[in-house]
């Protein structure tokens, strides 16, 4: 249930509706360790059990919502997870590539104690290693999501289907040779990719 609160939460963040197949794409974006089901009779029963315990709100057109109990939930999930995720890049050096399956496994173990003492020992970060907000931290960022067009790249199919830049996209290009090129607040995420004279930034392709 708590896969299915962050995934909901992230895909609301990023100003979609959140429906059956948005969700499931989203889901099946969380690390294999997880063991998630994302066949229809598995998303559709989670999500019934959900509305009962009142953390979802199921729309006319079956969009789904979060409650306020929901939405608290997903926050406390959201930053656990981006919070993992900034120990693990800024403490342990992880490479990106890797950041997002071991902060889903840490999500999980953190207790509210252990998330503060993280917290301040990184310095009250603002956003994860991939520019996103940590709930509660108070950063907004103002960049808008777009889809960006095709580029050429070095390596056929390198990024693969598609490029949205956020934290699972980067996570692939990452392990062939892409590079986030800055880390500072209010700044764009930007991402170099070797071979061209192509930018990515978070909501902006130059």
């Amino acid at each position: 249930m708590e896969n299915y609160l962050l995934s909901i939460y992230t895909v609301q963040e990023r100003g979609a509706q959140v429906t059956n197949a948005n969700l499931v794409l989203q889901l099946r974006r969380v690390p294999a360790s997880e063991n998630l089901g994302t066949s229809l009779p598995a998303v559709s029963g989670m999500l019934r059990r959900m509305e009962r315990e009142n953390l979802i709100r199921l729309g006319e057109t079956r969009d789904i919502d979060l409650t306020n109990k929901g939405r608290q939930l997903a926050e406390s999930m959201i930053r656990k997870h981006r919070l993992a995720a900034r120990m693990v890049v800024d403490l342990l050096g992880v490479p990106l590539h890797e950041v997002d399956a071991e902060a889903h496994m840490l999500e999980h173990a953190l207790s509210d104690s252990l998330e503060k003492r993280i917290q301040k020992r990184l310095g009250n970060p603002k956003t994860d290693p991939f520019g996103q907000p940590i709930p509660g931290s108070g950063y907004r960022p103002t960049e808008v999501f777009l889809v960006l067009a095709p580029i050429p790249l070095p390596k056929q199919g390198a990024i693969g289907s598609g490029v949205d830049i956020n934290g699972t996209s980067i996570n692939c290009a990452t392990g062939v040779g892409i590079k986030r090129t800055n880390n500072q607040i209010g700044k764009p995420v930007a991402v170099d990719i070797p071979g061209t004279r192509n930018r990515f930034t978070k909501g902006v392709a130059r």
